[in-house]
Order: C-alpha cells, then sequence, then structure tokens
C-alpha cells in the first residue's frame, strides 16, 4: 500500500502482507467453517441427496438418459450412501484435525520471540544507514 499524502508517500510491505493474512485467513475460515457445517448438517445431507434423485429423474423425464441409465445412477447413490457417506464424514474430522495440526505448528513458529529481537535490529540498522545517507 503505497499512500501519496500532501506529497508524502509511506510503504510498509510486511504491514500489506500481514493485511493481507488476515482477511485470507478470515475467509478461508469462514469457508472451511460454512463446508464443514454443510457437509456434516443432516438435513442438509438429506437435501443433497433427494436433489440428486430430482436431478436424474428430471434428466430422464426429459428424454436425456434412459430408464436404465437412471436406475443406474439411483444404483449409484445408493450404494454411495450405504458404503462411503460415514467414510467421507469421518474424513471430514480427519481433514480439521490435519488443519488443527497445521496451524499450531505455525502458531507455535510464529511465537518464536527471540528472532523478534534481531530483526528489529536489523531494521532500525537498516533505516539509521539510510537516514544517514540522507543526512549527508
Amino acid at each position: 500500500m503505497n499512500l501519496g499524502v500532501l506529497g508524502m508517500m509511506y510503504r510498509n510491505t510486511y504491514l500489506d502482507k500481514v493485511g493481507e493474512l488476515l482477511q485470507k485467513a478470515m475467509e478461508v475460515a469462514n469457508d472451511i467453517e460454512n463446508a464443514v457445517k454443510e457437509l456434516t448438517d443432516e438435513e442438509k445431507i438429506k437435501e443433497m441427496f433427494r436433489n440428486d434423485v430430482e436431478f436424474i429423474m428430471d434428466k430422464f423425464y426429459g428424454g436425456d438418459i434412459t430408464d436404465k441409465e437412471a436406475l443406474n445412477n439411483l444404483k449409484m447413490l445408493e450404494i454411495y450412501a450405504i458404503s462411503q457417506l460415514s467414510t467421507h464424514f469421518k474424513r471430514i474430522v480427519e481433514v480439521l484435525d490435519d488443519l488443527e495440526k497445521k496451524v499450531k505448528k505455525l502458531k507455535e513458529e510464529a511465537s518464536k520471540q527471540e528472532v523478534m529481537a534481531d530483526i528489529v535490529e536489523d531494521i532500525v540498522n537498516t533505516i539509521k544507514k539510510a537516514e544517514m545517507e540522507l543526512k549527508y
């Protein structure tokens, strides 16, 4: 973010990137929350499968697929519901566990305070060097 205010320009790339991270993190967190709620809500799951059945029937009545194709699609939905639905439910929990571990690791890495002093010292020295160059 470069701001031109009364002939002044301020640039802080780190601050810009922190803002981007915060925005992306909240967007991702909200997207994940919404997806998990949708994929684990009993009524929404039932609605999805009812819509799938309705879609297949519409395709059959519209002449897009034969009765055998419609029956095959319906059977595939039934087999999925019986054999895979609970597996994928568990997979959602596994993905959330993996995400939690990654976030925890990132949080631990970001919490290392001893690195901060070296960074601040380097920034201050770089700024002082530039100020000296401007003054002389």
